[in-house]
């Protein structure tokens, strides 16, 4: 009896093929596959919590106009955040990691740049297509707890829960229109934020007089993160760090900078819908599977408003040590208390705890439908006809009928351009495939001459002598259905 892996195993990088090789200028990179002759590594292409917070305020542009009036959501600026491209491409790398393990019955190694984003996301979803205790009410709990609370996921950072000087705003500048006086909305605003300026200002000169013996009032002795502040690395979901002139890493000053800016605000620039999205690809897969999840959506989305809520001390802090210290559970209280107490609200009247294997639709693994994903209309307190209208018969030319789909999902492998491929990039110790522009972390491919077929769970991937590439997925039906591998 042979225990363990029995195909080939799998090192899974989130990130963006070309993102991994940049990371190498600052001397980090990606594995290099001649230490991993056993493995065959993949590339998923997905972006970091910057893409992802410019996404979700791109959501919320669309849809801030629809709360003061009744004008419907801007679906040309849903288009444009590219939100359930982000759902899909993630849900691509959980069907991929699945079907390693569960049919291929290999290892897999999930990582990102840092581990606390990417790798939570794809960890903890694939779990939920693999197990199906992990689908109960109390298995979710323990999945969250696991590879979100003990595992260190930076919920105080992501989230934003402390005070930020930035985001003070006056509601009139906010919202625009008339004031309520009958003054015009652009001069009473331009007033305003010029007033507004002028306070800003004064209280930085102050703040810097007082805080800095030598009365240096630049914006980086005060331990604000300014608006020109520069990312730490190329693809890094570290926070960002900015240090005064002259001062080092391990100086006292740059350490009581860091230690005073941790404690007193929140950097802007290292928030991200990270467990929002986590619970977006959660609700995707209960819709798709409707009777494979005890818990239902309203469980999801009030456990998304308690994220936020800080009515809980679940979610604050970034790591046991940081709670423990903070006696966080003699001084709050637990938020799954608030769901196990009224556990009958949030489970599920269509859940079939049923599992067998020969049965279809009861089987113990479940697999993401990419080509199904869809707004989660309830999270954002619009109506499912308003976020997924049905798509609209169109004739082309021929007297061919198409169907004109929603701008907002455009999802279709029919649709070149809208969706980046499963892989962005493929490596084993023998050969590279994928959009690579210059050398990368890993070896040169040994024989361009060879023909390389690499099979991961239902993906395919064939590279001829020629150098001509091809990748293809095998459908419900069980036909192949081809692919695009970038090349260049």
């Amino acid at each position: 009896m042979i225990y363990g892996a029995q195909q080939r195993n799998m090192i899974v990088d989130a990130r963006p093929t070309v993102n991994a090789y940049a990371m190498q200028a600052v001397g980090l990179g990606s594995e290099n596959m001649d230490n991993y002759k056993f493995a065959t590594k993949v590339y998923l292409g997905i972006d970091n919590i910057h893409v992802m917070r410019d996404s979700l305020n791109k959501v919320i542009e669309a849809l801030k106009d629809s709360d003061l009036t009744p004008l419907p959501p801007n679906r040309e600026l849903l288009h444009k955040s590219h939100w359930l491209k982000h759902i899909a491409n993630m849900l691509d790398g959980v069907g991929l990691i699945a079907r390693q393990v569960g049919l291929q019955h290999s290892h897999v190694l999930i990582h990102c740049s840092d581990g606390w984003d990417r790798t939570s996301q794809l960890s903890a979803l694939s779990q939920l297509c693999l197990d199906p205790y992990y689908r109960t009410l109390e298995g979710f709990i323990v999945l969250v707890e696991k590879d979100w609370l003990s595992f260190g996921h930076q919920f105080r950072y992501r989230s934003g829960f402390l005070s930020s000087e930035k985001w003070f705003q006056i509601e009139n500048e906010r919202i625009g229109g008339k004031d309520g006086s009958g003054n015009d909305p652009g001069r009473s605003n331009d007033a305003m934020a010029g007033a507004q300026k002028t306070i800003e200002n004064a209280l930085l000169s102050a703040k810097g007089f007082f805080s800095n013996k030598d009365h240096n009032a630049s914006r980086d002795s005060l331990n604000i993160d300014s608006d020109g502040e520069q990312l730490q690395s190329y693809d890094s979901d570290s926070p960002p760090t900015s240090r005064r002139p002259g001062a080092t890493a391990n100086s006292p000053a740059a350490s009581v900078k860091a230690v005073g800016a941790d404690k007193n605000i929140t950097k802007v620039k290292e928030t991200a819908p990270i467990f929002h999205q986590f619970l977006d690809a959660t609700y995707q897969l209960m819709y798709q599977h409707p009777t494979r999840f005890e818990f239902s959506e309203r469980f999801l989305r009030r456990l998304l408003y308690h994220l936020y809520s800080c009515q809980y001390g679940t979610f604050l802090y970034d790591n046991e040590k940081s709670r423990t210290e903070a006696k966080i559970w003699e001084r709050t209280r637990n938020v799954w208390d608030y769901f196990l107490s009224r556990r009958e609200q949030f489970l599920n009247p269509k859940y079939d705890p049923t599992v067998d294997d020969n049965v279809r639709g009861k089987e113990r693994l479940i697999f993401p439908r990419t080509d199904e994903i869809r707004w989660w209309s309830e999270v954002f307190g619009r109506t499912d006809e308003e976020m997924n209208p049905k798509p609209r018969p169109m004739h082309q030319g021929n007297g061919v009928l198409a169907l004109d789909s929603d701008l907002s999902s455009s999802l279709s492998s029919s649709s070149p351009g809208t969706r980046t491929p499963v892989l962005t990039g493929v490596e084993t110790a023998e050969q590279r495939v994928g959009p690579a522009t210059g050398p990368g972390p890993g070896p040169k491919p040994r024989d361009s001459t060879a023909a390389l077929a690499v099979e991961l769970g239902s993906v395919s991937i064939k590279i001829g002598k020629d150098g001509e590439a091809s990748m293809s997925r095998k459908s419900q039906s069980g036909l192949r259905e081809q692919m695009e591998v970038g090349m260049e």
